[in-house]
């Protein structure tokens, strides 16, 4: 549920508030759901359109050991 959540987070359809009392503790958490993310996340960065790498390649791949070693 958590991870559901910091999705819609992510992209602008939940919005959370959370104010402190006057003795610093946390206060109420307020939660707001929209369907239009655009009017309510303004700084939204663009897509690509490319889906992301589930495991990215890395820059600089340690060496390979590619000696094949043949039996006698």
């Amino acid at each position: 549920m958590t991870t559901g959540l910091e999705e819609l987070e992510k992209h602008g359809f939940l919005l959370r508030d959370r104010a402190r009392n006057a003795d610093g503790t946390l206060g109420q958490a307020l939660y707001f759901i929209t369907d239009l993310p655009a009017l309510q996340n303004p700084s939204s960065q663009p897509e690509s359109g490319y889906p992301g790498l589930a495991e990215p390649v890395l820059a600089d791949p340690g060496t390979k050991n590619t000696i094949v070693k043949l039996g006698v």
